[in-house]
């Protein structure tokens, strides 16, 4: 078995290749959050394994947070990279969360609507009853 020399940076490049995908499946959520969400349970599951294998790592290999750890004298591109693409991920899910609160908003708004037009509806219909039989007063 062959031990790799620096073992922290491998794992260091690893999450960078993590992040980065995980960085790709936020852009294609935040498309899927502006119009269709047909893919959406798709991408929001194959985030969800990308962070449980981030999760995983940290926990393995004992780092606090991918985003703070001891500054180093000299940090490695990975880990250099690894903050810079935590920054803008953390830039992008702000703008989605923000985007999707506003179409939730909107459909709350739809379908308050709804529920009063049918209200609305319901009291101005014709109620047909059934008759099944006849009540005839002879007193008149």
């Amino acid at each position: 078995m062959i031990v790799p020399e620096k073992p922290e940076t491998d794992v260091w490049e690893e999450a960078r290749n993590l992040l980065l995908r995980l960085e790709a499946l936020t852009v294609e959520q935040g498309k899927s959050a502006g119009g269709e969400a047909q893919n959406l349970p798709h991408l929001l599951e194959e985030r969800r394994k990308i962070r449980d294998r981030l999760d995983a790592l940290r926990k393995d290999h004992r780092i606090a947070a991918w985003n703070e750890w001891p500054v180093p004298d000299r940090p490695t591109k990975a880990q250099l990279e690894v903050r810079t693409i935590l920054s803008r991920l953390m830039v992008e899910h702000e703008s989605i969360r923000h985007e999707l609160e506003e179409r939730m908003g909107s459909l709350k708004q739809k379908i308050a609507e709804v529920g009063r037009t049918r209200t609305a509806g319901s009291l101005y219909r014709k109620r047909h009853r059934s008759i099944k039989g006849a009540f005839i007063d002879a007193r008149r």
